[in-house]
């Protein structure tokens, strides 16, 4: 009896662990892109900023 109750205690624990780190890495992959997508958004806007900056101050 004690080995089943240990085999499904140590089923149950590897199950929440697994669970656990599979969260975890999908929310720093979620965060990776989010900052990577922050990034490229800054590198486009740079130069549209700078374009319109120059255009508005010739008028």
């Amino acid at each position: 009896m004690r080995n089943i109750v240990a085999l499904v205690l140590a089923i149950i624990l590897a199950y929440a662990i697994v669970s656990f780190f599979g969260w975890l890495i999908w929310n720093l992959w979620w965060l990776a892109l989010s900052l990577a997508k922050l990034v490229v958004i800054v590198i486009v806007a740079l130069p549209l900023y700078v374009i319109v900056r120059k255009r508005l101050l010739r008028q």
